[in-house]
């Protein structure tokens, strides 16, 4: 039943499905081309699921191919789809054949599939496609090509031969030689054949060279290939068959052989020539034969043509040639042949063959030369034209060559004549050259003409190679000194008085020998030369130098510029300049002015009209000028010289008509009255008018000002009637030692009298040096802290202004102070009335006025008349002198009129027999309408105190500042009279020293008063009783904002006006005092906290210093005077010296070298001027060396008008103006040469020569060149941290600026900035950096050479440093530094020299020390890279050490004198400083007794500091005692108070030894040993760890001797044990442990 359901299933899917199953079989996968001799992996796999495992057998029926690795193959039921690599090896078969294959076969199969073993399985192939990897081809050896054989000896050559694979059939190879026409060798074969048996063997070819005649390189072995072998048969080969090219070496050498018949031949005559070949030709050879210059005609054979065959070659054929008869000579021809054809290549190539015959010419060579033109010489400097042509025509060009035999000319070209131009003439120029040189003329010059051609006739060769030929030269030099003014930039033509020029000479021709030449001057009153030039005759026209001195003279000439001339004279071996003369003239430039004025007050009063003004002008001038001469008084003379300006719009008056006073022979006073009308009483802004007077000059005998123009001013106010009258004398005389008071008023308000504000850029002059003017009183003196001996006597010049202080107004004078020697030696004006105090002379307006003037003198010699300085007021007269022995009176009478109310000044003046002149006298009288009997009366003590003057009890307190006052007046009993209403009260403040923190109040003022302080004047207006004027006197104060304020003595002078008269002056007097401030003093500096130190020594220690790095301040003393240090607890004791202290010598810093830095802009880089208004340039600078706080300033600026030129130096956001219109607007100078800008420099730029203050205005009398004190000091630089050098560092900007850029032009040239130090001590020096004039001097000059500086102050030199500016006035080629020696002598006589001229070093060209420094400290020398460029700028060694001053004093006369070398010219200084480091003046005494070191002497606080860091303590025990500490206590004084104490404290090191607290410890006999201390013993020394110690162990008592001990554990690291027992008895015994120096403690 189961069967039957498992058929009827079979049957049911049949009936559903019927797939179709895959047969069984295998299937190779062998797609891929495999290659010869390689592997490759194929795969095979059952079509179809096996039944069961099948095992398969691989391989292949050809015997090339083989089964690589495993050739069964099984396969199972589960990998029966799974392919398996089948791995075959194809081998090599030698043969080129196409792509073949091969089988894989199965040869075995089993299996229990019968599907699978029913299979026919060797029918199934998988099949291989094989690529054939064999290439056929065959080598020769060797290379073909590459090897030669020899004809000679027939030497043979073998070329192998083999095949590179098998061929299918045989291979032939034949070969045969390509003849040309011959084979030129033999070979051993006609073909080589290869077979499939012996293709792998070489076969040989040999070849064999034939020594013949005929000449060959190579030639050709023609290879071919045959064979049934597609691959080896020249069709159908895949390589080429090559050829065999041989290089055979040939004997035989091709030529001709071409031979001349012996001898010359005559021009017409035959010559013969043989002619055969080298070698047998190939191919035919045909010669030609001709004669390539011509000089040949070849007659046989008459076709000029040759022709060798191949037999015939070497038979020798014979030619004939005759020699052409023509006009051309010749020395010989030539015949040539040459191969004109064949086919024989090696014959082709062969050279023409030449033989070259001497040929007899009848023919003769010459050349002719002439002048194109008339005349026959040719003047110097000019061209001539020659012509040449030739006698007879060359074969070639003949080329013509010049050679001048002389100097005389010059040929600049050759000719070249063609053979066809032989006779046309040929034209060359021929240059005379201008030898500068006088000659006898006309003279020779000779030149060599030589010829050059390859016509043998005309060649230089032959003997007409040279010929010799002459011209005629007419000589055009004339003898001559050519003299030119050396144009520099920005110069003029004309030369300034005194400055120098430079001319520049030359020779206006050369010179046989030697020319001397003397420069002298034709006008020794205008200009100064004295120099010597040599000319030579290398040198003739080379460019030397003079340099003119324009003698400043002083004289003032008719035109603006005059000339001078100069001579020179010339000596000479040389005929022409022997004697020779040249004069030339030089024009100068005047600078001098009329100098004719003497004295000029300017006053005014109001006329009738509102704005009506009356203005009186005085002068006085001097009675020799011409235009005034013979003048006498009520006479008219004119000055032009300058001119009257009112103030307003309208024009100036430039012509002042005077009337003349007086005329005492030397000096004429006049006046003149100007009368004009204003717009208003006061100017738009409600501000006075100023009407000024410019005069111009001054005269030339001042000792300040000479020849400088004279500017007054007056400020007119018409509400007021009139300026302040100033009674000044033509000449203020005053004797040196005394003083003069000028008289001067203004009516009802006070006046003082002043100098005028200084304007640099104006062209007032500056007042003398030594002026001192109380400006209240008009008393003149010698300035307090000058001698009156240094004041030279002379006359000086003074501007002079005096101010109504209430309103404004002023007038003005030009006064002349004559200074004279001792008291007595001049008459004295006398009159009784003490007209010169305060008290004015009062007259009525129509009351008659009379006053005796006397003169007295004590020498008893008086002469001629009193006179008068002044006009008289109209209506006045003076009586006829009366005199009597040793006086003189004259009487004045004057009845005023109405109109002459006001101040009115006359002045006397009066003489002896001598000259001598009496000092000034002057009235001031006042003309009221109406007496008055009574004027105010101001007392500021009160009636009950003598005087009327007050003065404060107590002084101002300086440190107080505006919170203090000090009192004017009694408070209480200050009284004021008057005989009615008091109108005015003026209060005028002098001596203020700190400006305007200084100033005058009231507190007690009256509501109707009127006040106001300005300018110091308190002022307080109003008409009120007397008692309302009291009121506010008793009120007034002193007040001062500033603090510290500066100590001194305050005036203040009081008037009151009660509208007729003026009060007599009463002065309050206020005393600003200085109360003492404390010095301060801390010895561990700033940086530290606290004043004092704590210090620990060690036993053996050196020295301590009580301070470390002091600070100290020195109160307002501005030094401190000694200090105190007192040690206590002491116990070692000072008295025994085991402690001391003491002052170790202490090291002063030297002077640092100052730092120069300079640069030159590029060329035309900083112009300036009227392309741009403003150039700039900037130096950066780095690291400015510390102690280096001052800054100075050098520079070139050339520029056509220096009066337009403004310089400013920038830096750091500060700018300084250095200068601004040097000289004034006006001043028309050039440049500023090498100008230095210095704080210690004393003389503006905007001054002129005279130095100090009283120097005149600008560069236009000074030279420009030296030091100048800036117009705003350097100083701005310094900042506020005192000038710290890191402060300099950055940039330093030089700003130019043209304040007048319409025409003049100008540039920065050169510039640098410097830095120096401040004097360390304060140390000043005179001169500062200015000498005024400059000191001259010259070689051998010996008066004037010195220059002279006394040095004030204390202390002895530690280091000093010497500023010198000192230029050359010479400009000799050789004259330079090393001409020059510069000696610095100290106040002890000590000379150093700072520059030697022996000095063999000093290689220095510089002629000038433009502000050169000399230290000891500084990097460089004279002379050293650098140091000359432009002159010495910069810091230098001197020759000999500065050292050499050291300790020597300070105080006293410092000389430095210079001169240069005998004959060197001259030179001038400057300007020179010195600066100090001063030895500490600070010394110290120990007082052992009393423990105390006392340091004293005057000294700064940082001396004083470096000092306290100098004193040390010492103790002289090996073992001090440790257990006090020391106490130094420092104090120091300046003199008035002492500092607060500090103290430095000092203890001595004591080791801790820590016990902790011990029990009683019970020992047993027999316990051995006890330890003592476990952990309670501790030692503490932590700082001197490393120090030894010894620790000491001492048991007592010791009652068991040497059974009884102290011992340590051993190993204790650096420590040994020593047991010490006591010998003594007393019962003890000693462990000393020793604890070893470096080893650590433990």
């Amino acid at each position: 039943m189961m069967l039957r359901i498992m058929i009827l299933f079979l049957a049911l899917v049949a009936s559903f499905s019927t797939p179709t199953l895959a047969a069984a079989g295998f299937t190779f996968n062998t797609t891929s081309v495999m290659t010869e001799d390689s592997q490759a992996t194929y795969t095979i796999v059952c079509n179809q699921q096996p039944t069961s495992i099948i095992a398969v057998t691989v391989g292949s029926s050809e015997a090339f191919m083989t089964i690589v690795g495993e050739a069964t193959h099984i396969f199972l039921t589960s990998n029966w789809d799974v392919p398996q690599d089948v791995v075959v090896a194809v081998s090599d078969n030698d043969r080129d054949e196409v792509q073949y294959s091969a089988d894989i076969t199965i040869t075995a199969l089993s299996s229990a599939d019968s599907s699978y073993t029913a299979l026919n399985y060797a029918a199934i192939r998988g099949t291989v496609t094989i690529d054939d990897n064999d290439v056929a081809a065959y080598t020769a050896t060797p290379a073909p090509g590459s090897e030669t054989i020899d004809e000679a000896t027939t030497s043979a050559l073998t070329y192998s031969f083999v095949l590179a694979t098998e061929p299918t059939a045989a291979v032939t190879f034949a070969f045969s030689i390509v003849a040309d026409p011959y084979t030129h060798a033999t070979l051993s074969a006609g073909s080589l054949t290869f077979t499939a048996g012996d293709w792998s063997n070489a076969q040989d070819l040999v070849i064999t060279a034939v020594d013949d005649s005929v000449r060959t390189d190579a030639f050709t072995v023609t290879v071919t290939m045959s064979s049934a072998d597609p691959f080896y048969h020249d069709a159908t080969a895949t390589f080429a068959v090559a050829d065999l090219g041989v290089t055979i070496t040939d004997d035989d050498v091709v030529g001709v052989t071409f031979v001349k018949a012996a001898g010359s031949v005559d021009e017409g005559q035959v010559h013969t020539f043989t002619v055969v070949l080298d070698t047998k030709p190939k191919y035919p050879v045909t010669l030609g034969l001709f004669s390539p210059d011509g000089f040949f005609n070849v007659t046989s054979p008459a076709s000029g043509e040759l022709t060798f065959s191949t037999s015939s070659w070497n038979v020798p054929v014979t030619v004939s040639a005759v020699a052409v008869d023509d006009n051309t000579f010749t020395t010989q021809g030539t015949v040539d042949y040459t191969v004109v054809a064949t086919t024989d290549p090696f014959y082709a190539a062969v050279s023409n063959g030449t033989q070259v015959v001497t040929i007899n010419d009848n023919d003769v060579v010459s050349i002719h030369v002439r002048k194109t033109a008339l005349p026959d010489q040719t003047d110097e400097d000019t061209s001539e034209t020659y012509q040449f042509t030739l006698g007879l025509e060359p074969t070639d060009p003949v080329t013509l060559s010049f050679a001048p035999l002389d100097e005389w000319t010059t040929v600049s070209q050759s000719i070249t004549i063609q053979p066809a131009q032989w006779n046309v003439p040929q034209q060359l120029p021929i240059f005379a050259n201008d030898d500068y040189t006088k000659w006898d003329s006309p003279y020779a010059a000779q030149l060599r003409m030589t010829l050059a051609s390859a016509d043998t006739a005309w060649d230089s060769g032959a003997d007409f190679a040279a010929k010799d030929f002459t011209i005629v030269v007419q000589d055009t030099d004339v003898p001559g000194i050519n003299i030119v003014k050396q144009q520099q930039v920005y110069l003029h033509d004309a030369v300034a008085e005194g400055d120098t020029s430079v001319h520049e000479v030359t020779l206006n021709s050369r010179t046989r020998n030697d020319v001397n030449i003397t420069f002298t001057s034709l006008d020794a009153l205008n200009a100064v030369v004295t120099e010597r030039l040599t000319f030579t005759r290398d040198n003739w026209n080379v460019t030397q130098e003079i340099t003119v001195l324009s003698v400043d003279d002083t004289v003032r000439n008719s035109s603006a510029q005059y000339t001078t001339r100069v001579r020179a004279t010339a000596a000479s071996d040389d005929v022409e300049y022997q004697g020779f003369v040249q004069d030339y003239t030089i024009t100068v430039e005047e600078d001098d002015a009329a100098s004719y004025l003497r004295h000029a007050v300017l006053t005014w009063t109001k006329g009738t009209g509102r704005a009506d003004a009356d203005f009186l002008v005085v002068l006085s001038v001097r009675a020799d000028e011409p235009a005034f001469a013979g003048a006498v008084a009520g006479d008219t003379i004119t000055v032009a010289e300058g001119s009257f300006s009112f103030g307003d719009a309208t024009d100036p008056v430039t012509s002042l008509a005077l009337t003349v006073d007086s005329n005492d022979g030397d000096v004429i006073v006049a006046h003149v009255a100007l009368a004009h009308t204003y717009a208003d009483k006061v100017d738009g802004e409600g501000a006075p008018w100023v009407a000024a007077l410019y005069q111009c000059c001054r005269a030339r005998d001042l000792v300040n000002n000479a020849g400088l123009p004279v500017l007054v001013e007056a400020r007119v106010d018409l509400t007021v009637a009139q300026s302040p009258v100033l009674a000044v004398p033509a000449t203020v005389r005053m004797e040196r030692g005394s003083s003069v008071t000028l008289p001067f008023a203004a009516r009802g308000a006070p006046v003082r009298l002043r100098l005028p504000a200084r304007d640099a850029a104006s062209a007032l002059a500056g007042p003398p040096h030594w002026l001192a003017l109380d400006e209240h009183t008009g008393t003149v003196s010698i300035r307090a802290d000058m001698n009156s001996d240094d004041v030279p006597p002379g006359t000086y010049a003074a501007t002079l202004v005096a101010e109504d202080l209430l309103s404004g107004v002023s007038a003005g004078a030009e006064v002349l102070f004559d200074v004279a020697g001792a008291s007595g030696s001049r008459p004295v004006f006398d009159d009784g009335q003490n007209v010169l105090a305060d008290a004015r002379l009062t007259a009525v307006v129509g009351d008659a006025l009379s006053v005796t003037v006397h003169l007295e003198d004590a020498g008893d010699d008086l002469g001629g008349d009193i006179g008068l300085s002044t006009p008289l007021p109209t209506g006045a007269a003076l009586s006829n002198t009366t005199h009597t022995t040793g006086a003189a009176t004259a009487t004045l009478t004057w009845t005023p009129a109405s109109g002459q109310l006001g101040d009115h000044a006359v002045c006397f003046t009066g003489a002896d027999q001598a000259g001598a002149q009496a000092a000034p006298y002057c009235l001031l009288v006042l003309v009221v309408a109406a007496p008055f009997t009574t004027q105010p009366a101001l007392d500021l003590n009160g009636a009950g105190a003598a005087g009327r003057d007050f003065a404060a009890a107590a002084a101002f307190d300086a440190e107080a500042g505006g919170t203090a006052s000090a009192a004017l007046a009694d408070a209480a009993d200050a009284t004021l009279t008057a005989p009615g209403t008091v109108a005015r009260l003026y209060a005028t403040l002098s001596g203020a020293l700190d400006g305007d923190a200084e100033t005058l109040e009231a507190s007690d003022v009256d509501a109707a008063l009127v006040i106001g302080f300005a300018d110091g004047v308190y002022t307080a207006y109003s008409e009120l009783d007397a008692a309302a004027y009291v009121a506010l006197v008793r009120s007034m104060s002193y007040r001062n904002a500033r603090v510290p304020a500066t100590a001194g003595t305050r005036t203040v002078r009081f008037h009151v006006f009660d509208g007729v008269s003026l009060s007599a002056v009463a002065t309050a007097t206020v005393t600003v005092g200085t109360d003492p401030v404390q010095p301060t003093v801390d010895l561990n500096g700033p940086d530290a906290a606290g004043t004092g130190l704590a210090v620990t020594l060690l036993a053996d220690a050196a020295p301590q210093p009580v301070a470390l790095g002091a600070a100290l301040t020195d109160g307002r003393l501005g030094q401190l005077t000694g200090a105190t240090l007192t040690l206590t607890s002491a116990p070692d004791g000072t008295a025994s010296g085991a402690e001391t202290l003491t002052l170790a010598p202490a090291a002063v810093a030297a002077v640092p070298a100052p730092a120069y830095h300079l640069a030159e802009p590029a060329a035309g880089s900083m112009e300036f001027g009227s392309n741009a208004a403003t150039a700039s340039h900037t130096i950066t600078v780095d690291a400015v060396a510390a102690g280096l706080t001052r800054v100075g300033v050098v520079a070139t600026v050339y520029h056509t008008w220096v009066g337009d030129v403004q310089l400013q130096l920038q830096h750091a956001g500060t700018t300084v103006l250095l200068t601004r219109s040097p000289g004034g607007a006006s001043c028309a100078r050039d440049n500023l040469e090498d100008v230095v800008f210095d704080d210690r420099a004393t003389v503006s730029l905007e001054q002129g020569s005279d130095g100090d203050d009283d120097a005149q205005a600008g560069a236009c009398v000074h030279k420009v060149h030296g030091a100048f004190a800036p117009m705003e000091p350097l100083a701005a630089f310094e900042g506020a941290d005192g000038g710290a050098a890191a402060a300099l560092n950055g940039s330093w900007t030089l700003v130019l600026t043209d304040l007048d850029t319409g025409s003049d032009d100008g540039a920065l040239v050169r510039w640098g900035v410097y830095f120096y130090a401040a004097d360390p001590e304060n140390v000043s020096a005179a001169p500062a950096l200015s000498l005024t004039p400059p000191l001259a001097f010259s070689a051998g000059d010996v008066e004037e050479q010195a220059a002279v500086a006394v040095v004030a102050g204390e202390g002895s030199v530690r280091d000093v440093q010497v500023s010198v500016y000192l230029r050359s006035t010479d400009t000799f080629a050789t004259h330079d530094l090393s001409d020059l020696t510069l000696t610095l002598r100290s106040p002890a006589g000590t000379d150093v020299l700072l520059v030697d001229p022996t000095d063999a070093g000093l290689a220095c060209t510089a002629q000038d020390l433009h502000l050169t420094t000399f230290s000891d400290g500084a990097a460089a020398a004279i002379g050293d890279a650098g140091t000359c460029a432009q002159g010495v700028i910069g810091a230098v060694t001197p020759a000999q050490p500065l050292a050499a001053l050291l300790d020597e004093p300070i105080a006293g006369t410092w000389t430095l004198s210079a001169a240069w070398a005998a004959g060197r010219g001259g030179g001038a200084l400057y300007g020179w400083a010195l600066t100090f480091a001063k030895q500490m003046r600070v010394t110290g005494a120990w007082d052992a007794a009393a423990g105390e070191l006392t340091l004293s002497g005057a000294d700064s606080a940082a001396m004083y500091a470096l000092a306290l860091d100098s004193v040390y303590y010492a103790n002289a025990l090996d073992a001090p005692d440790n257990t006090a500490v020391r106490n130094v206590s420092v104090t120091v004084s300046d003199g008035t108070s002492s500092s607060a104490v500090a103290s430095t404290l000092i203890a001595f090191h004591q080791p801790q030894l820590a016990v902790g607290a011990l029990a009683t410890v019970n020992f047993t006999e027999g316990d051995g040993s006890l330890a003592l201390w476990a952990d309670q013993l501790t030692f503490e020394d932590s700082a001197f760890a490393s120090r030894a110690y010894n620790f000491t162990l001492t048991l007592a008592p010791w009652l068991d001797g040497a059974d009884e001990s102290l011992s340590v554990t051993p190993g204790v690291s650096g420590v040994v044990a020593d047991t010490e027992e006591d010998a003594t008895g007393e019962g003890r015994v000693t462990l000393t442990l020793r604890h070893n120096a470096g080893t650590p403690l433990s």
